[in-house]
């Protein structure tokens, strides 16, 4: 470890460290990739899930 070489008193100041660097991310919208796992939560028709799907869910958890 390398030592303090100043201490901040004052931390909500801006950083100003030349070691110091924001990373920078891009969120992309992007198709959601087919399911692999056939155990999946069933939807019904109309794209809702219901309390049954949420129970058939966690009964697959357990089967063998």
């Amino acid at each position: 470890m390398k030592p303090i070489q100043v201490r901040i008193p004052l931390k909500d100041q801006a950083n100003d460290c030349e070691l110091f660097n924001p990373r920078v991310t891009i969120a992309r919208d992007v198709a959601p990739a087919a399911p692999s796992n056939s155990n999946q939560m069933p939807v019904n028709g109309s794209g809702q899930r219901t309390p049954s799907d949420a129970r058939t869910a966690f009964d697959n958890l357990f089967k063998k």
